[in-house]
């Protein structure tokens, strides 16, 4: 005699409030991959880059700008871009922006796509996505940007 198999249950056959608990925590595993960086998070991979490499960090000004285009990943997704930079780059000068988003952005754009899925099929259900309390998101040109978060301001000094 053969065990068994257990068969998965569809979503036709349990309950709504099993649905919703069920897109609720799928739609929760989501937003944290979409959650953007912090300006602080961004500064320590960068610096941690330059270290590593045995390069200067870029002024103050283009930095800023790293920031704000590497701010828009998750803290995973930005945390395993400087891990490929660090296995991958040749030279001892500060990597190109796009370097670091050439590791991660097909997957940041996945994320993005599994998040549409699920809320297509989260409407098809009747059911609302839940509220994520601790960031009040929008997208922006390709990326996510946290609103309404106290985010440490970017230490602005004369680069001369």
């Amino acid at each position: 005699m053969t065990p068994s198999k257990e068969q998965p249950i569809s979503l036709n056959e349990i309950g709504h409030e099993a649905r919703i608990e069920y897109f609720h925590e799928r739609y929760r595993g989501i937003i944290h991959k979409l959650r953007t960086s912090t300006s602080d998070e961004v500064a320590k991979m960068l610096a941690v880059v330059a270290a590593t490499i045995g390069c200067e960090i870029p002024p103050m000004a283009v930095l800023a700008k790293y920031i704000d285009l590497l701010g828009r990943y998750s803290p995973d997704l930005l945390d395993y871009a400087g891990d490929q930079v660090l296995r991958n780059h040749k030279w001892n000068n500060f990597p190109k922006v796009a370097e670091f988003i050439g590791y991660i952005k097909d997957e940041h754009n996945d994320f993005w796509h599994h998040h549409a899925a699920l809320v297509g099929s989260m409407n098809a259900w009747g059911i609302n996505p839940p509220t994520v309390p601790t960031m009040a998101m929008s997208q922006r040109r390709g990326g996510m940007k946290q609103i309404g978060v106290n985010l440490p301001e970017i230490k602005r000094g004369n680069d001369g």
